[in-house]
């Protein structure tokens, strides 16, 4: 009996699907996944990609309870992102490098003591660097908590002038998007 090198759902989709998308330095969402692993933020968004959200992201599979809860949790971080995007004007989101890597070695630290990561087994949840890209570690409702809000301070943010065309971003001086984004969060 063979077994599959993938597993089923987000990962294998993922791959076949990634190689169309390229970022903002020209390598392709494969290529970089290739290079450093399925990390993301949350889930929801990748470094290096802006304006763009996954659904059923890294890290968001699930073995108790339906991935309904985690798409459900999504789907209200990118709608209020959406609304933070229009009442601020912000022309384009990329997560910080360094956020996206914080939350990924807290993932892998608390991955770190389960079944999928210790004892010696292989597991298709890993990844050729040893990280569980697929599961996520806690409980849902941690997670949803933890999407309730676009958390705008953890991403690179341009903002559009009011004589702006979306297709000609101002970057905004840190300290002004400090300022929006602080207003911004509840």
């Amino acid at each position: 009996m063979t077994r599959s090198s993938s597993p089923p759902g987000s990962t294998s989709l993922i791959r076949q699907c990634s190689p169309s998308i390229t970022g903002k330095d020209g390598r392709t969402l494969a290529e970089v996944f290739n290079d450093t692993g399925m990390q993301g933020y949350k889930g929801t968004t990748v470094a290096g990609f802006p304006n763009m959200f996954f659904l059923v992201g890294p890290n968001t599979g699930l073995g108790h309870t339906s991935i309904v809860l985690m798409i459900e949790s999504q789907l209200n971080y990118v709608i209020d992102a959406l609304k933070k995007i229009k009442s601020n004007n912000i022309a384009t989101f990329d997560v910080l490098p360094e956020v996206q890597n914080e939350y990924n070695a807290i993932l892998q630290k608390q991955l770190s003591d389960t079944v999928w990561m210790t004892g010696g087994c292989a597991s298709w949840y890993l990844d050729k660097h040893g990280n569980n890209t697929t599961l996520w570690p806690g409980f849902t409702f941690t997670f949803r908590r933890m999407l309730k809000q676009f958390d705008t301070q953890a991403y690179a943010i341009t903002v559009m002038s009011d004589h702006t065309d979306i297709a000609a971003p101002q970057t905004a001086a840190p300290a002004a998007r400090a300022n929006t984004t602080q207003g911004t969060q509840a």
